[in-house]
């Protein structure tokens, strides 16, 4: 004789679940509890006094000011002009020049 027997199939509700599904799936639930609690326990108490990996962190990334951004004197633009004409003269220079081997 087996220990569970199923109803007949007329008098089955439509949503009836086999009582051991129900215990696996309550012995999965609390198992997965269980290791939710043991994962979630710290393994030593937070010391604030204590160094940590913060404190080196910000130890190691702190520097010297940086200094500010240098500012390029204002040039007015005839000058830039002047400049770039005078550089291009001398590298139409160089290039005109033979070349010595």
């Amino acid at each position: 004789m087996e220990a569970f027997q199923a109803a007949p199939p007329a008098l089955r509700s439509p949503l009836s679940v086999d009582p051991r599904l129900l215990a696996l799936a309550a012995g999965l639930v609390l198992l997965a509890l269980a290791v939710k609690k043991l994962l979630d326990t710290p393994s030593r108490a937070y010391n604030p006094d204590a160094p940590n990996v913060g404190d080196e962190y910000d130890s190691w990334t702190q520097c010297a000011p940086a200094a500010p951004a240098r500012r390029r004197p204002r040039v007015s633009r005839q000058a830039a002009l002047t400049r770039a004409l005078a550089e291009r003269r001398k590298a139409a220079a160089r290039l005109a020049e033979p070349a010595q081997f």
